[in-house]
């Protein structure tokens, strides 16, 4: 017997140092595919819920006097805010009119920005003011209102200039979805670009 050769050699064999490497070669792998789906999910689920609420803010616009959706973005996510107007009738029988904001809804998660390419709307710019306030008058707030009897976009309205926009771009990352509106209909979908 060797006098060199210890009896409980407790190091690793070169044949499980190489499995251990592929093994960790593979996880990496996986984890950063994985990394680049996340964004990808987040833009997609985004643009989805843009388009949910524009079809329940054109679906109210027919119900109500008025009604805004309201979309801006900060550091934080996107969100959303409806804005309903309406006439109502008290126990008297005298009108008044209501307005209502809903809470903002927030429906991207951060990273993820509004952009369009509108130049007579100007640059969409980050929303600095605190995010359950956004009104129609804010900076920064994209405003979008369908006509009552037929369904379709109304000029959309932004820092005080209001102009056609037909498409605007959901974006984190690499990742984009546009969001095509049929200003005749107001019917909404994703493209892919």
């Amino acid at each position: 017997m060797n006098r060199f050769a210890k009896k409980n050699n407790k190091g690793f064999s070169l044949v499980e140092l190489i499995v251990v490497v592929a093994i960790m070669t593979v996880l990496a792998g996986g984890t950063i595919s994985l990394l680049g789906i996340i964004p990808r999910r987040q833009t997609v689920g985004c643009a989805k819920k843009v388009v949910y609420y524009m079809e329940k803010t054109r679906t109210n616009s027919m119900s109500f006097q008025e009604a805004n959706l309201l979309l801006y973005y900060n550091d934080n996510g996107v969100y959303a805010r409806t804005y309903i107007k309406d006439t109502i009738t008290d126990d008297t029988g005298k009108a008044a009119i209501r307005e209502t904001y809903s809470p903002a809804e927030k429906i991207g998660e951060a990273g993820v920005i509004l952009t369009h390419d509108n130049d007579v709307l100007g640059t969409l710019e980050a929303y600095t003011g605190d995010v359950q306030a956004a009104t129609s008058a804010d900076s920064h707030v994209l405003v979008f209102s369908f006509n009552r009897a037929t369904g379709g976009l109304n000029d959309v309205e932004q820092d005080g200039n209001t102009a056609p926009l037909t498409q605007f771009t959901v974006t984190k990352a690499s990742h984009r979805r546009i969001i095509d509106i049929v200003k005749l209909t107001g019917r909404v979908e994703i493209i892919v670009p």
